[in-house]
């Protein structure tokens, strides 16, 4: 008699997987606010220079996750396999440009905005492939995921322009960052995507 335990359907393996990930990336997120929070008390305890290093080392973290996820993660769309990789690349990007010092083509704002942007982006497959279009809610949060997506992808271009010219402005200065995180939350609300599927 052959006691083996089969092994787990695709869909449970991949549920599996995704709950995983999502343990991880919360972990992480609480990690990297915690570690975040330090690093601007010894800064301004000690005047060393630390939260420039702890940004570029958890913009390398962040872009290798990206980049591990859009290659490991089963059953990820090729849309948000693009987004993921390019959301990797960038960060990665980001901090090359920042080692010496001096961010010549990437500043930090672009990387906001355009992290956000792929925020959003990354939420429009997700929903325009649920069973639920007819709803109004579910429409709403297209919507809004479009609009804001737009709206992200035109304050950084317009940023960058203005950045080559010069006239940039500070990051805490920026209308579009205390909205941000409202905007992916109503998305997801709207949409019922988790944590909000309940």
């Amino acid at each position: 008699m052959n006691t083996t335990p089969s092994p787990l359907p695709l869909s449970a393996r991949a549920q599996s997987w995704e709950n995983r990930f999502a343990i991880t990336t919360v972990a992480g997120g609480l990690l990297l606010l915690v570690s975040g929070a330090l690093a601007v008390l010894a800064e301004w305890l000690t005047g060393w220079p630390i939260i420039r290093p702890w940004l570029q080392i958890s913009a390398a973290c962040a872009g290798v996750v990206a980049l591990l996820s859009a290659v490991y993660r089963p059953q990820l769309g090729m849309v948000r396999r693009c987004l993921r990789v390019f959301g990797g690349l960038m960060l990665l990007g980001w901090v090359l440009d920042s080692l010496d010092g001096r961010l010549d083509l990437l500043p930090i704002v672009l990387i906001f905005l355009l992290i956000w942007a792929i925020d959003y982006a990354d939420k429009l497959p997700q929903l325009l492939q649920d069973q639920q279009l007819d709803s109004l809610r579910r429409w709403a949060a297209i919507g809004l995921a479009a609009g804001a997506l737009l709206v992200y992808l035109g304050a950084a271009a317009q940023y960058f322009v203005s950045y080559l010219g010069e006239r940039s402005t500070d990051i805490w200065q920026h209308p579009l960052f205390p909205i941000a995180p409202l905007i992916s939350i109503a998305i997801s609300w709207l949409g019922k995507r988790p944590p909000y599927n309940k």
